[in-house]
């Protein structure tokens, strides 16, 4: 009797033994996938809110340059709309000055440019005179002449800033005679001045019979200054500039500029003819072509230029 029980205490324990073990294992192995689908859980919420978070910060961030982007148009509508409204009373005055008006100001600073883009041929008168300067210099540049040679009692460079300070046509003339009128014709070509040309000397009466005239457009002036604008710093658009600005003749664009601002420029007048090109300095340089024919009176186009030469010069200014 005593062994019967002590086999049944024995088969007892040892089942209840394995009884623990089976569902001891369970638990152990049901506890660690939990744990995984927790980890797995918190894992993918913790990068699901780092992308929310980054996406947040891409959208504000574009939405922020979108703005940027928005404002500065919106200024740059505003600076179009005010210069076209500062500068219509002046371009409407010009307008009405002369039967044929083509008007160029380009303004630097802000990479605008007004015009009407007439680009038909126009009288030149004296602006012609800066596309034969141009020619010397170019030529002195390469090593083809030299400007201290002399020709009608006078050096190439001095005849050069007679033409252009004081316009003296006897200096032009010299000059025409001493370069030719076909080389100069085939430089300005070359150069790409496509419609300017030179047909006579100044003064020419007899060849103004004949219909001869020197011409020059809207296009070929502003592609000389800005070139002259650009290459500042370079010979010989350096020299070109320090002479311009040594302009003695103060009718249009120089007219109403403040005192010690430098203006780098070229007049021309004819019957029914007042031209004037050039570069204000300010702090954003202005470059500005006005080429009027069949003027009203010189004092009327003289007046509506300098005033536009005033307001463009105004505008560029910082305030």
């Amino acid at each position: 009797m005593g062994k019967k029980i002590m086999k049944f205490v024995v088969g007892f324990l040892i089942g209840g033994l394995c009884i623990a073990l089976v569902f001891g294992g369970a638990h152990f192995f049901y506890s660690k996938e939990v744990g995984k689908k927790a980890k797995n859980t918190i894992t993918s919420s913790v990068v699901s809110k780092k992308v929310t978070n980054t996406a947040t910060k891409e959208i504000a961030k574009e939405e922020t340059k979108d703005s940027k982007d928005a404002t500065s148009e919106s200024s740059d509508e505003s600076v179009s709309k005010l210069t076209n409204k500062t500068l219509e009373k002046d371009i409407e005055a010009l307008n009405q000055s002369a039967g044929s008006v083509a008007y160029s100001i380009y303004f630097t600073g802000t990479d605008k440019e007004i015009s009407n883009h007439n680009n038909e041929q126009m009288v030149s008168a004296s602006v012609i005179k800066v596309f034969i300067m141009d020619y010397l210099y170019q030529q002195s540049v390469q090593g083809q002449l030299d400007l201290s040679e002399v020709t009608s009692g006078e050096s190439l460079d001095s005849l050069i800033r007679r033409m252009i300070q004081s316009s003296d046509n006897e200096a032009t003339n010299s000059l025409i005679d001493y370069v030719g009128m076909d080389k100069l014709n085939q430089y300005f070509a070359s150069a790409g001045y496509t419609q300017t040309t030179v047909q006579r000397k100044m003064l020419d009466t007899n060849a103004q019979a004949q219909g001869l005239e020197n011409y020059t457009s809207l296009n070929d002036t502003m592609t000389f200054l800005k070139k002259c604008l650009t290459y500042q710093t370079e010979s010989p658009y350096s020299e070109m500039l320090t002479v311009m600005k040594g302009q003695q003749i103060n009718t249009k664009i120089r007219r109403l500029i403040p005192e010690g601002v430098q203006v780098a420029n070229k007049t021309g007048e004819l019957g029914g003819v007042d031209n004037d090109i050039g570069i204000i300095f300010s702090d954003h340089p202005v470059i500005i072509s006005v080429l009027t024919n069949n003027g009203q009176s010189p004092e009327t186009v003289r007046q509506a230029i300098s005033q536009l030469s005033l307001d463009a010069y105004e505008l560029s200014i910082d305030k």
